[in-house]
């Protein structure tokens, strides 16, 4: 009986040390559960504040990145500290060591910066700009969807977690580390749309202005809905001198309907392949987080159906686009610079200041009887092959036509009421109209017939007055000047009256133009035109029609800002 107590209280021994070294075990399975758990919200939460933080950082970045490094990185880490609990709010950034870094460009890539924050549990390094090689790009770089080097910010945040039962098994705890990376919308060809009116006014008031009973009507074209966007941030309230329309006062806004009787500023909408609605769209900048947004439009033009739809906020997207395509070059951070020829500069130096390039023969020394004012009662001209038009002023009461080659008008060119203009009449091929130092004015009656040409203005200004006549203007189909109709980088006014007939084909850029300036009596239909202009004013009764042709345009990237890592 004794033997077998002893034996009994063995047994309940045995028991209670395999009892006691399961519950250990149990015990560390428990624990070893509880911390992968932590370990995989830590990574699940990092990754997130990663995105949120890179995507923030990527909004900052101008094109060719440069002095807005160190704001991105600024926001980068303010997105860190507002999405993660565990950072307490208003710890110092640490991006001064962005500060004085070097303008990113293609052909000049700096070494890759780094800013190394350290708050708790949390190592946040923020990294500028990154290379195609970089480990976080992963060993695939497409550029359409990746952009370029100088157009991405890196954000990795790891964050080291302390195990439950580090002593019992041995570990002190583990280190969650995440990665995320963003591009900016500098010329990555990525998510683009056509855009039907582009106004670049980076602060000013009256940017869109449809005055009187003026319509601005954007339409639909290959499934693609009407767009407006507006680069203005409504801010400016000490307007130049002579600039007055630009000032944020009371009752001025950045898109204005004015009046109360026909006024408009519609964007349509397209329809996709299935027959559904894509709504079209105004986007302000002034509507993005920080900007003067009370400026941005009148409510009362949208609860009266004069402005529609709603405008809502995007990035700006400034002149790059245009740039880009047809001005290549590492000044206004061109990806592409490295491989492509900047091709208005080079059609500025082929041109020069004065003289005839090669092969150009001058009008009116050569050609007996020439004279630069044209009457009623001389007969038609018919200039054949490349001409250099050395004119103060050419005026125009007959018919020119220019056939077989390019043009260089000297000075102004006046088309009088009974006058006529005719350029590339069998268009086989493209050509270009260059104004050295003056302006192209048409009478209201008058006719143009710009067939697959390209006008490059260099200080003047068009003043197409409305009325009876006819105007045809048609961008080039191929070639460097494909689908650009004018390019004027003059600050003066730029007017385009309703005309009888009007047909416009192709992309109208005059970026500082103040402003371009329609008015008219009828509706015009401009199919297949694109303005990207500084200001738009709109007058008259006449309706503008305007529906961009998305093979005839500069694609605009209108995504801006892609998680791309």
């Amino acid at each position: 009986m004794n033997r077998l107590s002893a034996r009994v209280r063995d047994e309940r021994g045995a028991v209670l040390l395999i009892f006691s070294i399961l519950l250990v075990v149990l015990c560390i399975v428990v624990a070893t559960v509880l911390d992968l758990g932590a370990l995989r919200a830590d990574a699940s939460e990092g990754q997130s504040v990663a995105d949120f933080a890179a995507t923030a950082g990527a909004a900052e970045l101008a094109p060719g990145g440069g002095s807005s490094v160190q704001e991105a990185c600024r926001t980068a880490w303010g997105y860190f500290l507002a999405n993660s609990p565990e950072a307490p709010m208003g710890q110092p950034d640490p991006c001064g060591t962005f500060q004085g870094m070097p303008t990113c460009t293609a052909l000049s890539l700096p070494p890759t910066r780094s800013a190394i924050g350290i708050v708790g549990p949390f190592t946040v390094t923020i990294s500028y700009p990154i290379l195609d090689a970089d480990p976080l790009m992963a060993g695939r770089v497409v550029q359409a969807i990746d952009g370029d080097a100088c157009s991405r910010i890196g954000v990795t945040i790891s964050r080291h977690r302390a195990y439950g039962f580090g002593a019992v098994t041995g570990a002190s705890g583990q280190t969650t580390t995440m990665t995320a990376v963003a591009r900016s919308g500098a010329d990555t060809g990525a998510a683009t749309q056509p855009v039907s009116l582009l106004l670049l006014d980076p602060a000013g008031c009256n940017a869109l202005n449809a005055s009187g009973q003026a319509r601005v009507v954007i339409g639909s074209s290959g499934g693609y809905p009407g767009i407006i966007a507006i680069d203005s941030s409504g801010t400016e309230l000490n307007a130049p001198p002579g600039q007055s329309a630009r000032n944020c006062g009371a009752n001025t806004y950045v898109i204005d309907a004015v009046g109360t009787q026909n006024s408009l500023i519609d964007a349509g909408s397209g329809f996709d392949d299935e027959g559904n609605t894509i709504p079209g769209a105004i986007y302000s900048f002034a509507l993005m987080p920080g900007q003067g947004n009370t400026k941005a439009y009148e409510e009362a033009d949208v609860f009266a159906g004069r402005l529609t739809p709603r405008p809502i906020g995007h990035e700006r997207i400034t002149r790059a686009p245009v740039d880009h395509r047809y001005n290549c070059k590492i000044q206004n951070a061109c990806v592409r610079a490295a491989t492509e020829t900047a091709q208005i500069d080079a059609l500025r130096a082929y041109v020069g200041t004065s003289g005839a390039p090669p092969g150009f023969r001058e009008f009116p020394r050569d050609m007996l009887g020439g004279q630069c004012s044209m009457q009623p009662s001389t007969p038609a001209v018919l200039f054949l092959g490349d001409w250099w038009i050395n004119c103060t002023n050419f005026s125009l009461a007959n018919t020119a036509t220019f056939t077989g080659g390019n043009v260089i008008f000297q000075g102004n060119v006046t088309v009088g009421s009974s006058g006529g203009i005719i350029m590339n009449p069998v268009p086989t091929t493209d050509r270009w109209v260059y104004f050295r130092n003056g302006s192209f004015t048409k009478n209201s009656q008058a006719s143009i017939n710009l067939d697959r040409t390209f006008v490059y203005l260099n200080n003047g200004r068009i003043s197409f007055g409305a009325g009876s006549g006819i105007t045809r203007w048609i961008a080039p189909l191929e070639g460097p000047f494909e689908d650009l109709t004018l390019w004027s980088e003059s600050t003066l006014q730029h007017d385009l009256g309703g005309q009888a007939s009007l047909e416009l084909v192709g992309v109208f850029f005059t970026p500082n133009a103040l402003p371009f300036r329609y008015t008219g009596q009828g509706g015009q239909n401009q199919a297949d035109a694109q303005f990207i202009a500084y200001r738009m004013e709109v007058t008259g009764q006449g309706t503008l029609m305007m529906t961009v042709n998305p093979d005839r345009s500069v694609p605009i990237p209108l995504s801006g800002i892609g998680l791309i890592r």
